[in-house]
């Protein structure tokens, strides 16, 4: 039944004329990659070109992490590299095309639009984290950040944040539901300490203002673990400085040891309960080259409900020593909300590789 597989995949997996070589980059984990020219298989230490004939993937499916391109970290797990299994890359006019035959694949990507290929069909996403795993003939799409499109040859369905659906070769993909889904994966070291707060906070963590006096630990909502910090927020609690309109509510970690011209991949979870007022959740990195002229940190914002939210982003570091921080933007002059922050994640992104020669 897996040659048949294996079969059905590979005929699926035919290169065309607008496919050729990507460029890969080592992060975490034995990553090895099959020659399919040399019929040899090779460790992965630094940068390289693949071909279209060339797999990658660890000696016995054990978890490993790369950079596809300059910006899409691809995390795999059961995953095993050899003549006839691994993860297939190519560049085509319209993107990178990743081909999965079996395990668990967990993506980021930024800017440049990326195709997921399994024996069920094509998961396609720009700027989206997510994951595609392959069990017994099975394809399960998990929209983590995000908006994707599940396309069968007899159905396609949009597949939104905190969101999954699995389809079989030959079948529609499932109607999208929302996921139970509480494990997604590591890029590679993670720089945060204690980034799940199962440790007392005072482990890594610092709070500025209402947040010294307002953070607990919350053993009730959590995304993984046992515990997540919460943060209540009021005007008796939480000054609004005006402008910007922030919250003095601040928790931070510092100082994060990194390297000066590297980059990296900043994570978190995080949720908000809005009782008044309209509000955003911002995270900021700091020891990086800031989007705001004048500032000192790099700070994006998103719009996060009561469900757990990724906010991610990709920095450079100015300095060696940064920071992590988290706070809300206040739209409103009277506002009341529960912020609960999860799953932190810091890790140092491989140098952009060159292009492949031709």
């Amino acid at each position: 039944m897996r040659l048949l597989m294996a079969l059905v995949l590979l005929a699926h997996q035919e290169p065309t004329k607008a496919e050729s070589s990507a460029t890969v980059s080592p992060m975490s984990g034995d990553l090895r990659v099959w020659r399919g020219a040399r019929k040899k298989l090779e460790a992965v230490a630094k940068a390289i070109v693949v071909e279209t004939g060339d797999r990658v993937g660890s000696p016995k499916g054990e978890p490993v992490s790369l950079m596809a391109e300059e910006d899409i970290v691809l995390s795999l797990k059961g995953v095993k590299v050899g003549e006839t299994s691994g993860l297939v890359l190519a560049r085509t006019e319209a993107g990178l095309v990743v081909k999965l035959q079996d395990g668990l694949l967990t993506v980021d990507a930024f800017e440049k639009p990326l195709t997921v290929e399994t024996a069920a069909g094509k998961i396609t996403g720009k700027q989206a984290c997510f994951l595609v795993e392959v069990k017994d003939g099975v394809s399960k799409v998990t929209a983590i950040d995000g908006t994707l499109t599940f396309s069968t040859g007899v159905g396609e369905v949009k597949v939104e944040s905190g969101h999954e659906s699995f389809a079989k070769a030959g079948a529609e993909p499932s109607p999208p539901k929302p996921t139970t889904l509480t494990e997604t994966g590591s890029a590679g070291a993670n720089l945060v300490k204690n980034p799940g707060f199962e440790e007392d906070p005072s482990v890594g963590w610092k709070a500025i203002d209402a947040a010294d006096r307002q953070r607990t630990l919350d053993d009730k909502v959590f995304l993984s673990g046992k515990r997540s910090m919460r943060v209540t927020v009021t005007p008796a609690t939480t000054e609004r400085l005006v402008p910007p309109q922030t919250s003095s509510l601040r928790i931070e970690q510092r100082p994060v040891t990194q390297v000066r011209g590297r980059r990296y991949l900043v994570r978190v979870y995080a949720r908000l309960q809005v009782r008044k007022g309209r509000m955003r959740v911002a995270m900021g990195v700091g020891g990086v080259r800031p989007n705001n002229p004048g500032s000192d940190m790099h700070w994006m914002s998103a719009d996060v409900g009561d469900a757990w939210k990724m906010l991610r982003v990709i920095v450079q570091a100015t300095n060696e020593k940064g920071e992590i921080a988290l706070r809300l933007v206040l739209e409103d002059e009277a506002f009341d909300a529960t912020l609960w922050a999860d799953d932190w994640s810091m890790v140092e992104l491989p140098p952009i590789p060159e292009a492949p020669k031709k």
